[in-house]
């Protein structure tokens, strides 16, 4: 249930991002309030052990270090509503998947950055969106291992 609510913010976070290049505040603070609580439902009600979000909490301190570094050595890389929907999104997932997540949202982005570039519709300063590729990569990440539930 937590990672629908997660999909519905995040699409239409991808949604105001596409339109006005901006996270609107209650956005984030959604998120991370749902972040908190995935992780308190985790460890607390789920009795899973502190140790298997080692690698979640790794990856999300990297995440963040790395986002803030962008953020403060060039002001127009990454927007910190991007950066907070990226480590909130992170809380929720385990760390097989905020792997793949990233991954997969790096790839999406490159991909269609890169063909919007050759195809001659953007420069190469043009600022895209990013949560749009977020929000692809976690269905798509999600997608991926509930089909490896399945089979």
């Amino acid at each position: 249930m937590v990672t629908i609510f997660m999909i519905v913010l995040l699409i239409t976070a991808a949604l105001y991002d596409i339109k006005t290049m901006h996270i609107p505040l209650w956005l984030a603070i959604s998120n991370i309030l749902l972040g908190f609580f995935a992780l308190y439902k985790g460890i607390m009600i789920d009795d899973r052990n502190v140790r298997e979000y080692t690698l979640t909490i790794v990856i999300l301190v990297s995440v963040a270090i790395t986002g803030i570094v962008l953020r403060v050595l060039k002001a127009e890389v990454m927007g910190i509503g991007d950066i907070i929907l990226m480590i909130t999104t992170g809380m929720i997932l385990s760390g097989e998947e905020l792997v793949l997540l990233l991954g997969m949202t790096l790839i999406l982005s490159g991909v269609f950055s890169g063909v919007l570039l050759v195809m001659g519709k953007v420069g190469r300063t043009t600022k895209i969106p990013f949560v749009p590729f977020l929000a692809a990569g976690t269905i798509v990440t999600e997608l991926f291992f509930y089909m490896k539930g399945i089979i």
